[in-house]
């Protein structure tokens, strides 16, 4: 946590104390939602590991998946799918689904659907439906405590 001082510097929370410190890092793109796709070799998409665009031609109807400009475990795809989470999926011209885990693509089925209008993110998709989670968990700033 950063705070900005009444003596116009700024500092950072670290080992149960206040220590200055430079401006803090700006914030992260948002992140795509669930849902989102590109396709056609054109578009952009943001997760938690970062921004996935394509790259040049691969095959017929592929292209180079790319995150952050490089690409990505070597992956090929037509279309680019956030969904499940927040997960990146990947489709190919071989009408099969991969998804990103572990710093690679694996082999998978086609991912869930995203969250129909009014379902909050504290469900998840079960045997074809969405059903509340079971537990929650709460971050006090205050004492850094995470708790159930």
């Amino acid at each position: 946590m950063y705070a900005f001082g009444q003596d116009s510097r700024w500092y950072v929370w670290q080992s149960g104390a206040w220590a200055l410190t430079s401006a803090p890092p700006p914030p992260p793109p948002d992140v795509s939602p669930d849902g989102s796709t590109i396709s056609g070799g054109t578009g952009t998409l943001v997760t938690a590991h970062g921004t996935w665009t394509f790259g040049g031609p691969a095959s017929p109807g592929n292209w180079l998946i790319l995150l952050n400009g490089t690409v990505a475990g070597g992956g090929v795809a037509s279309e680019l799918e956030v969904t499940n989470g927040g997960r990146m999926y990947a489709f190919g011209q071989d009408s099969r689904w991969y998804v990103w885990q572990g710093g690679a693509w694996t082999l998978t089925s086609a991912p869930p659907p995203p969250p129909p209008e009014g379902v909050s993110r504290r469900e998840h998709y079960i045997g074809g439906n969405w059903h509340p989670c079971d537990r929650a968990w709460n971050l006090d700033l205050r004492s850094a405590r995470l708790s159930r």
